[in-house]
């Protein structure tokens, strides 16, 4: 079989617009080789947050989100370490966690996974709340 330059070429378009029209996130990425657990197991600090409107705010250094490969959550913050459990849903475009909070007792938090590479996890809650994370 022999392909005329306008067919490769048309071929290459079509397969260039399917990959960068297969990803999940919002911001990215669009392709990876890592499995979308394999890029959110690890420890995160915030680093910027961002309303509805777009204003913006610093993180903060002091709470730190982990999530392991055993699906467990690990919360760190100045009132303390709580554990629970974390899960992809919604066709894995959500991460979910569940954790039990001082005074407060189970917490159940729903995150919109935003952008998930191996260096930036973005999540938005359902007020709209923009939380960036950078790996430490």
């Amino acid at each position: 079989m022999n392909f005329s330059s306008a067919t490769k070429l048309f071929l290459v378009t079509i397969l260039f617009v399917l990959f960068n029209a297969c990803g999940k996130y919002e911001e990215g990425p669009g392709f990876s080789l890592r499995t979308k657990k394999a890029r959110l197991v690890g420890k995160w600090i915030p680093v910027k947050f961002i309303n509805e409107s777009g204003s913006q705010a610093a993180g903060d250094n002091e709470a730190t989100h982990e999530f392991t490969n055993d699906n467990t959550y690990i919360i760190s913050g100045e009132l303390g370490t709580s554990t629970g459990t974390w899960e992809f849903i919604n066709n894995k475009a959500s991460v979910r966690t569940k954790y039990e909070a001082f005074l407060i007792g189970e917490v159940v938090n729903d995150w919109e996974i935003v952008r998930l590479t191996n260096s930036e996890l973005w999540v938005r809650n359902a007020q709209g709340l923009q939380i960036n994370l950078e790996p430490i």
